[in-house]
């Protein structure tokens, strides 16, 4: 490794640590009550939050949700990322929906979208299969445990965690911009059987792959990409294509899971799954055509600082709602 990189290494380190310091001290200033207020004020604090959010979807929402569904769908065709949790961010502050139906929801929409991507990149050989098997079998795992992590802890603190989670996306994005981290498209990166550092290291990837995706209803491509990057040195097209493959399968299961689990709890019903998932199915599949054909015409560097923008505006905005 020459010093340039480890320099842009180091730099990226030290933004997504800013990133989780400012995320940690905003989450306890504003993110809910102090710790020594104890059980009371968290029961006031879930009883609130039950107050001002809904687990119907309405009929007369349908443009709003295509909208939102386009919107993830434009940024996920120009960047590769950040459409799932465009997504859970529109669904929670602008329509006010449950949290778990917002998972619910983003799973099933993620689902359909990656396992149609995915035989797309496997013919054109941008995925790394020694890199994905040992991620898999960790992956499954880690989504199964944050769905039912999800459904056991306060939803106030769920809501929260995920505003959290996107401040620190939009430092990330930051640290992969201006620290110099993205490597270009053509280098080569694993071939052949891994040793057993890069095993565990994939297998590492692959279960907080899973476990973010899980937790929050995203795909974690978001997570997954840079941590590829930056850990076992994949290429940029190839991480995307490892992390479609993943997501497929991570999504396929935690949206069964998310939704048998709501069902079953009475959290939301199966046709506001359904209405809103298509809704904003389709205005995601016609905002990736969009931002596909954008991608060449628009420098990437413009379109993630407006990913910044929009995930520091959403995380602040759940927080303070």
């Amino acid at each position: 490794m020459n010093v340039v990189t480890q320099r842009a290494r180091e730099k990226g380190f030290v933004f997504g640590v800013i990133g989780i310091l400012l995320g940690a001290l905003l989450l306890a200033l504003f993110g809910g009550p102090g710790l020594d207020e104890g059980r009371r004020a968290s029961l006031e604090l879930l009883a609130r939050t039950h107050s001002g959010t809904s687990t119907v979807v309405e009929w007369s929402s349908m443009p709003a949700l295509v909208f939102v569904g386009g919107c993830a769908g434009l940024l996920a065709g120009m960047l590769g990322m950040g459409g799932g949790v465009l997504k859970v961010a529109g669904l929670l502050v602008v329509f006010h929906l449950d949290i778990l139906l917002v998972r619910a929801i983003s799973l099933t929409t993620m689902f359909v979208a990656t396992a149609s991507a995915m035989p797309v990149h496997a013919r054109m050989g941008q995925i790394g299969w020694d890199t994905v098997r040992p991620m898999f079998v960790p992956a499954l795992t880690g989504v199964l445990a944050g769905t039912f992590l999800g459904t056991i802890v306060p939803k106030p603190t769920l809501t929260h965690f995920f505003a959290f989670f996107v401040i620190f996306l939009a430092f990330s994005t930051l640290a992969q911009t201006f620290a110099g981290l993205e490597r270009s498209p053509d280098v080569i990166g694993v071939r052949g059987p891994l040793d057993r550092g890069l095993q565990f290291t994939c297998m590492s990837i692959g279960g907080l792959h899973g476990f973010v995706s899980g937790l929050l209803g995203i795909s974690g491509g978001v997570v997954a990409v840079p941590m590829q990057q930056s850990l076992i040195d994949v290429p940029v097209r190839q991480a995307v294509g490892n992390s479609i493959v993943l997501s497929a399968w991570i999504t396929g299961f935690g949206s069964f899971a998310a939704v048998a689990s709501g069902l079953h709890r009475g959290d939301f019903l199966l046709g506001d799954v359904l209405f809103a998932s298509g809704c904003i199915g389709g205005g995601a599949w016609l905002g990736s055509q969009l931002g596909a054909r954008l991608s060449g015409q628009i420098p990437s560097f413009y379109m993630k600082l407006l990913l910044v923008l929009v995930s520091l505006l959403a995380g602040l905005v759940i927080l303070f709602k």
